[in-house]
């Protein structure tokens, strides 16, 4: 149950959020004018099929399991807080199904985080290492949690929620474990949530409206030069389109661009 003070700090994460992407918005909106009309079609194709990030199989299939394992637990984490009553077998599901997202978005956070220690640029692992490893604390506290409730409980097997169960048989039957591990928990999730803006995470707000404004004509076109309107190319920031600053505030550091 959420407490005033809960609520509090929920309000101060959401805040600081919303003005650095606010702040983010900003800096690529000052950029030069260039009309891209939107394309919901290719938008939702996009985000639902990941039919281009799965050109590279492994990070597609672990991206693809990074959007759903996050997607679907945060919109049944969200329901939830309506105090709606789901009748027992459903909820029970939903509770394996979140299991079963839970540690999918588990390895694909691993495997994102072994290819970024892995990369060759010596810079990359200290831009983006630091939000997944609070992912996984996130992830890994969540199931503490679970298992210290049911230690508590003793069930002889809990098929909604099994990898709790499996950590239950190890961990001790402690209230004060359990609470300290939901708000560990709890913290975590904010603290993911306030600093969104300000690490490469960002792009989960900037790719959706990214590829809502993609280009659909062919690509790597060049536009004519003029030699009259002065200078070649960009000599300061604001050189730059609207959207092509925004393409490099969606852009993660993969690499596959080089």
């Amino acid at each position: 149950m959420l407490t005033a003070f809960d609520l509090l700090l929920i309000g101060i994460a959401i805040t600081i959020m919303l003005v650095g992407l606010s702040r983010r918005c900003s800096s690529w909106r000052n950029g030069l004018a260039e009309d891209r009309p939107g394309d919901w079609a290719g938008l939702i194709s996009y985000l639902f099929g990941h039919k281009k990030i799965l050109k590279n199989r492994n990070a597609g299939i672990a991206h693809l399991i990074l959007f759903w394992g996050f997607v679907i637990p945060l919109l049944i984490i969200i329901l939830a807080q309506f105090g709606f009553t789901v009748p027992l077998i459903p909820a029970r599901f939903l509770s394996l199904l979140t299991d079963i997202l839970g540690i999918a978005l588990l390895v694909g956070a691993l495997f994102f985080l072994a290819r970024r220690i892995k990369s060759r640029d010596p810079g990359a692992p200290k831009r983006t290492i630091f939000p997944l490893f609070i992912l996984l604390i996130i992830l890994i506290t969540g199931f503490l949690a679970e298992g210290t409730r049911l230690s508590i409980v003793h069930p002889n097997f809990s098929w909604s929620s099994p990898v709790g169960w499996l950590l239950s048989i190890g961990l001790p039957a402690s209230p004060l474990l359990m609470q300290l591990m939901i708000r560990f928990h709890f913290f975590a999730v904010l603290f993911f949530v306030a600093i969104l803006p300000f690490t490469f995470m960002r792009h989960l707000a900037a790719a959706p409206f990214n590829v809502y404004y993609r280009k659909k004509g062919p690509r790597g076109e060049l536009k004519p030069i003029l030699l009259q309107e002065g200078p070649l190319g960009a000599g300061t920031v604001r050189d730059f389109s609207w959207k092509q600053l925004l393409d490099a505030e969606a852009c993660v550091s993969c690499g596959r661009c080089e």
